[in-house]
């Protein structure tokens, strides 16, 4: 029966890829499923060593707004029961920073979340679709930056692009590495959250997010 279970998901992402393709956008980084009790049961592309883990703790399963330690997961702690945009993670299987999109998968009687499934995308990746508007092609050269108003954390910014991977400060360190680290530790005061909630162009819409 999982050989195919694991069929018939590799087939729905594989279609979804294509359609993106088709549409010029990025491609999602990883799909995976979980169980209710937040076991991997399903991941493309396949990766064992983190197969069948427990990833409860993870915010995209759980919708807390928060990641709990993984010796420290409560023992009532339920899946998500509506779509939820996670909160930035390191990958386990990449080790990079990325947020997840899950949704509940409920049981066909519609009474009971039995998993939840989710895809991914590294940060990075974000404004990766804007590429054009940033470079001024339409002869405006902007500056995008991507914020979590939950956490107040930035999450990426256009000036952390491949043409400053290679620059390196008067010390001799990476320059990507020092704004990773300020970008990591800077936390947006409380106006320009407020800003951004009642922007009409920061809010994010699920509904959009068509695929």
């Amino acid at each position: 029966h999982r050989v195919a279970f694991d069929e018939l998901l590799d087939s729905t992402r594989a279609s979804v890829d294509e359609r993106r393709n088709r549409r010029e956008r990025e491609l999602d980084t990883s799909w995976f499923l979980d169980d209710a009790k937040g076991f991997q049961r399903w991941r493309s592309p396949l990766d064992e060593d983190i197969y069948d883990e427990n990833y409860a703790y993870r915010d995209y399963f759980h919708g807390q707004d928060r990641q709990f330690p993984i010796d420290a997961v409560p023992d009532d702690l339920q899946p998500i029961v509506r779509p939820h945009v996670s909160l930035p993670f390191e990958s386990t299987a990449t080790k990079r920073n990325m947020i997840a999109l899950s949704v509940p998968v409920w049981s066909t009687d519609g009474q009971r979340v039995i998993g939840v499934l989710a895809r991914t995308t590294h940060l990075d990746q974000l404004l990766s679709q804007y590429k054009g508007s940033l470079s001024g092609q339409d002869g405006v050269a902007r500056t995008f930056a991507i914020a979590d108003t939950r956490s107040r954390q930035l999450l990426d910014h256009s000036r952390l692009n491949e043409e400053s991977a290679a620059a390196v400060t008067s010390d001799g360190e990476s320059l990507v590495a020092k704004m990773q680290q300020f970008k990591s530790e800077m936390l947006l005061d409380e106006a320009m959250v407020k800003q951004l909630l009642t922007s009409r162009g920061g809010l994010i819409r699920e509904s959009s997010y068509s695929d």
